[in-house]
């Protein structure tokens, strides 16, 4: 969670403090919308299966 909102941080001081071309602030745009994407999938995407030092795969046995 603080890389992610280290990198909204960085993207909102860059963006308010720098006067862009309307090519760098799509370039930012499409930066930004990358990146909550990946966020996204890194909330979802499934962990290791099985039990590891933490204890037992909490969404039960894998098949």
């Amino acid at each position: 969670m603080a890389f992610w909102f280290a990198g909204i941080d960085v993207l909102t001081i860059i963006m308010s403090s720098v006067t862009l071309s309307q090519r760098a602030e799509r370039k930012m745009m499409i930066f930004g919308i990358a990146y909550l994407i990946f966020f996204i999938y890194l909330l979802v995407k499934a962990g290791t299966p099985g039990a590891n030092q933490y204890g037992p795969d909490p969404l039960g046995p894998t098949q």
